[in-house]
């Protein structure tokens, strides 16, 4: 089982508090959206690292293996038409941001292969 916080991110501590609720319920892995679900709007990267570390250290407590998924999402909320080179560098540097903070996998929906 993994879980998605898209929906419920907005709702009490996110990661810090459901982490480890899932985790005992037996997830695997998740999602940590990185939209605010009341505004949309994006979190910033270090936020969104904070919160991949609440996730990863709820794991390492835990003693399991959780796949943490950070998603970037700003492909997704601009025009395919204003994607650039400067996009792909923050989506990259966010990556590394996240990498350190302990996540697994970054997923970045409607990146073009090409510019």
């Amino acid at each position: 089982m993994s879980i998605d916080w898209k929906r419920y991110g907005g709702h009490g501590g996110g990661g810090r508090q459901h982490c480890p609720l899932a985790i005992k319920a037996g997830a695997v892995g998740c999602n940590l959206e990185d939209s605010i679900p009341a505004t949309g709007k994006l979190r910033g990267a270090i936020d969104q690292a904070e919160r991949v570390r609440i996730a990863r250290r709820a794991a390492v407590e835990a003693k399991v293996h959780f796949f943490i998924n950070a998603p970037d999402r700003r492909f997704l909320q601009n025009s395919t038409s204003q994607h650039d080179d400067a996009m792909v560098a923050e989506a990259l540097s966010g990556a590394h941001v996240y990498d350190e903070a302990g996540a697994d996998g970054l997923f970045a929906p409607v990146l073009r292969t090409s510019l």
